[in-house]
């Protein structure tokens, strides 16, 4: 009886056993599964939670905003060459700003239209023409430029008019400009980024120069596409007024108003905007930054999240200091790396902030990448996932005791073969 005993409570201690290490190894395996399909969806979740871009919103086409920040680099390097001489010193951006942001000037210049319209043909002197002018220039403080065309309503040749510019030293009166492309005459030249000639009897300007008002815009003109000016380096938006006069259709002459806005003070933000923030609903932070770049960053959103670099953070290079609209750059930011990434190869690390890649040099690995010259962009600007259990790291070093799982599972089966001869024994034992 005793060896039967023995024999029951060895079968017993050996199936508890072979239970038990059967539990533990499959717990440990779905430790390390969870663990890891939890990094991946919270990785997965980091990547889709990103604000839409305002390309998006808008319906700016993506191939229209790489256009127009290729157009933007080239304008900051100075490299645009034929493309200025080709377009009699203007390069167009395809790209709209919403203008809604000078407002204030848009009703001042509805104003003066208004009051040439009231004048009708007794206000076609030049002496009138020149004061209408300087006084749009001297009420509206990012007005460089103005001019007054008096065309013939059936032919479009100018019969008179005058072009404003305002000089370097506000104090000083505006200046009055000769151009040979403007001349009493002859046709205005429409190449120029702020002139068409009118579409129908209404005067409406729909050109692809033209930013299309929405349909609540009450306004009497038409806002120009942002535009270089190559001579002097100015970023410029324009708005145009075909002005009916108060006599037609009996009036022969048309009036034609055009005010330069300078926008070189705007900056270039490519990072996205804040998920809990609207395009219509920022703070005065982004009043000076222009919404139609917004998301155009090339960072990995899986692995990095774009940081804009202002003015104020970005090394006071020369050209840096000579340009006059040092926020129009491509590649203004820093890709820094998410929390529970790390990269070896990232710089522009301060103190204890995560460590990032340069926004310039990132955009010319992604045009490489696109191009198929080079697959460095998915070599060097992606950061690596840290160690399971790191929550933030520097390198691939694990933050938790390593293991040697294959080892350490051979353990078990060890002792089950231990227990697998023990059994043997005791039974040879009870035979004999």
């Amino acid at each position: 009886m005793g060896h039967k005993r023995s024999w029951h409570t060895a079968v017993v201690h050996f199936t508890v056993t072979v239970i038990m290490i059967t539990m533990v190894i499959s717990y440990v395996h779905a430790s390390v599964n969870v663990g890891t399909t939890s990094a991946e969806a919270s990785s997965s979740s980091n990547a889709t939670n990103v604000y839409p871009r305002n390309s998006d919103i808008h319906h700016i086409q993506r191939s229209d905003v790489e256009e127009a920040l290729d157009i933007i680099d080239a304008a900051w390097s100075r490299s645009l060459g034929d493309d200025c001489v080709s377009t009699v010193g203007y390069k167009s951006l395809p790209v709209a700003l919403d203008p809604k942001r000078f407002d204030d000037s848009r009703r001042k210049i509805d104003m003066s239209a208004i009051m040439l319209q009231n004048l009708g043909s007794m206000g076609h002197t030049n002496n009138l023409l020149d004061a209408v002018a300087r006084s749009i220039l001297t009420s509206i403080t990012n007005a460089v430029a103005t001019r007054v065309i008096i065309l013939n309503a059936s032919t479009n040749i100018i019969i008179d008019e005058t072009w404003m510019k305002r000089t370097l030293d506000v104090m000083e009166e505006p200046v009055k400009l000769e151009s040979d492309t403007l001349r009493v005459g002859y046709r205005p030249y429409e190449g120029f980024p702020w002139f068409q000639i009118a579409n129908d009897t209404n005067s409406h300007l729909r050109s692809a120069k033209f930013k299309q008002p929405f349909a609540a815009d009450s306004y009497r003109g038409w806002w120009t596409f942002p535009y270089l000016s190559c001579k002097t380096h100015q970023w410029l938006m324009s708005y145009n007024i075909y002005v009916r006069k108060a006599d037609y259709p009996h009036s022969t002459t048309l009036d034609y108003l055009s005010v330069d806005i300078d926008i070189s003070g705007l900056e270039i933000n490519q990072c996205d905007l804040s998920a809990s923030k609207s395009s219509d609903d920022v703070d005065e932070t982004f009043n000076n930054q222009m919404e139609s770049f917004r998301g155009s960053h090339k960072c990995d959103k899986d692995t990095t999240q774009c940081e804009y670099r202002g003015q104020a953070n970005r090394k006071k290079s020369d050209i840096y200091q000579l340009s006059v609209a040092p926020g129009w750059v491509k590649g203004a930011y820093i890709c820094r790396c998410r929390i529970g990434f790390y990269s070896v190869d990232a710089t522009n690390t301060i103190g204890n902030e995560p460590p990032g890649f340069d926004g310039t040099l990132v955009e010319a690995a992604w045009t490489e990448m696109r191009s198929n010259k080079s697959d460095l962009y998915h070599k060097v600007f992606k950061c690596i996932k840290c160690a399971i259990g790191c929550v933030t790291c520097k390198g691939p070093e694990p933050c938790l005791a390593t293991y040697n799982w294959p080892f350490r599972e051979k353990i078990p089966k060890f002792r089950i073969l231990y227990k697998g001869i023990e059994i043997q024994l005791l039974l040879k034992f009870e035979i004999d």
